[in-house]
């Protein structure tokens, strides 16, 4: 039998908030060394799943967001996205993984970043310097220490894309990837160590089963701080500003709808108690999603038909409210019973429609894409809905149960505590973010072609050579031998000379 090597931190309370214990297994490690460490395959293949599925969100935010701004500025907007995929994934290896979920200094404040920095302690027995292998920790449940590495940074790859349609149009690429590295160091490593790695918020009751807080709230409240000190866009009286390409649109909206089942179904995984709970909680959360996602889809058409002036649904509306559906039952969907969507969703439809369309009366807030209305309304209210709804019979892991006979609304209020944390800090934040990295356009390059102001290129190449008089002379007069070969009376050439001398007869 191969040998086993545990160690742990967390013994001294007066240094580390929380306890992390790591089990390090040699890459040849038999069968029965496995079982010693309570490896649970199905939660690891469930987890491997949802990896790709989240990382599938990313490019599919990008297509959704493309579409949905003007020709001119689909490939900055999509890069936007497309970058914090590698600026993301480095930060996460150097520094950010360890801060959000290393073991806790100052008392759930944030993580000790020598823990897990440049991979130490992910793979090898002892810090960097010992065998490669496969590692556990207490908080894992069965499933290798580096697939939750993994699912977390799919996570914050997602996070700070979900705000660049607020301010789409008006943003420096340059300064966009400035303001990207510091809102992931000051905002979302920070609240996913307080929630999900067992900091401060943890310890009082917080949950958040995907991210409504962690993700929505502090991104929505972020994107519309962000929106309000840029100002609005430069337009041209005759700009309607309307979406380029919808078929893009919705093609990213279905990508989004895929990946979010691994969104909110991965975190399943990790739920403490073995296979059962392991897939009651997958089962709750897969069912939840998808009912939230159809009330959302259905119910803003609804009041698309009811409210637009044509009183049609769109394409736009449809995709938009499934979102707003997914992104309200997303902090709720492995707490709460599957009956709890429906008012979920229905919720999700009347906070977030109103929210979107009442910002527009708003003249300084220039929220392109509605992101607040959204995402940051959606996240607060389904994490808000936790405190009503949240049963410890879906998931045995939470601290304080929902309202009811036998409760006294605590998790409401606790719930209700970090969603206030949350949108003053990520609005607060993200305000000083913006003023830091003056990323605004001028208004002379808004108004000409924003993609090639900022990368050089254009999303839709359509490159037409025009040729000088004397080349083209030369080429009717080639055409006309073609035409005459075929027995056309009139050439081209003459066609020309007569359209000229029609006009200076008109002249």
């Amino acid at each position: 039998m191969s040998t086993i090597i545990t160690t742990s931190w967390g013994v001294d309370p007066n240094i580390y908030f929380s306890k992390h214990e790591l089990t390090w297994v040699p890459a040849t490690a038999d069968a029965n060394t496995l079982a010693l460490t309570n490896f649970n395959s199905t939660s690891t293949l469930l987890v491997a799943l949802a990896i790709a599925f989240v990382l599938l969100m990313t490019p599919g935010l990008a297509l959704f967001y493309g579409g949905l701004t003007r020709r001119k500025s689909t490939l900055t907007i999509i890069n936007q996205c497309v970058a914090s995929l590698g600026i993301t994934t480095l930060i996460w290896i150097f520094g950010g993984f360890s801060l959000a979920f290393g073991p806790s200094v100052g008392k759930g404040i944030i993580g000790d970043i020598s823990t897990y920095f440049a991979f130490r302690n992910l793979l090898f027995a002892d810090g960097w310097s010992g065998d490669v292998g496969i590692v556990f920790a207490n908080f894992t449940n069965g499933v290798p220490l580096i697939l939750f590495f993994a699912y977390q940074l799919a996570f914050a790859i997602i996070t700070p894309p979900l705000m660049v349609g607020a301010f789409a149009d008006r943003m420096k690429f340059k300064n966009y990837l400035v303001f990207l590295v510091l809102w992931q160091y000051l905002i979302y490593i920070p609240f996913a160590h307080w929630i999900w790695g067992q900091g401060f918020l943890a310890a009082a009751g917080v949950i958040d089963f995907a991210g409504g807080i962690v993700i929505h709230t502090t991104a929505g409240f972020g994107a519309l701080a962000a929106s309000l000190v840029l100002g609005k866009r430069v337009l041209l009286k005759n700009d309607k500003s309307r979406p380029h390409n919808v078929p893009m649109t919705i093609i990213g909206a279905t990508l989004l709808f895929f990946g979010w089942f691994g969104f909110n179904v991965g975190g399943s995984g990790f739920v403490a108690g073995g296979n059962a709970a392991t897939w009651s909680a997958a089962t709750s959360a897969w069912i939840n999603t998808i009912i939230a996602l159809a009330i959302g889809m259905v119910g803003w058409a609804v009041l698309e038909t009811i409210f637009n002036k044509n009183h049609k649904a769109t394409g736009v509306g449809l995709v938009t409210g499934a979102i707003a559906g997914l992104a309200t039952i997303t902090p709720a969907a492995g707490y709460v019973p599957i009956w709890a969507s429906v008012p979920i969703g229905v919720a999700a439809v009347l906070v977030c429609y109103t929210s979107a369309k009442t910002l527009h009366h708003f003249h300084k807030i220039d929220d392109t894409l509605e992101v607040w209305g959204v995402h940051g309304m959606g996240g607060v209210t389904g994490s808000l809905l936790i405190g009503a709804f949240a049963s410890k019979s879906v998931n045995p892991s939470i601290m304080y149960e929902a309202i009811g006979p036998t409760t006294t609304g605590v998790l409401f209020g606790v719930q209700l505590g970090a969603v206030l944390l949350a949108a003053v800090y990520g609005f607060v934040f993200t305000i000083l973010l913006v003023y830091i990295t003056r990323p605004r356009l001028s208004a002379r390059q808004q108004l000409g072609h924003i993609d090639y102001i900022n990368h050089g290129e254009d999303a839709y190449s359509f490159d037409i050579e025009i040729p000088s008089e004397k080349e083209m002379e030369q080429y009717e007069l080639a055409d006309s031998t073609w035409h005459s070969s075929t027995g056309v009376k009139y050439s081209l050439l003459n066609n020309k000379n007569q359209q000229n001398h029609k006009v200076a007869n008109d002249h």
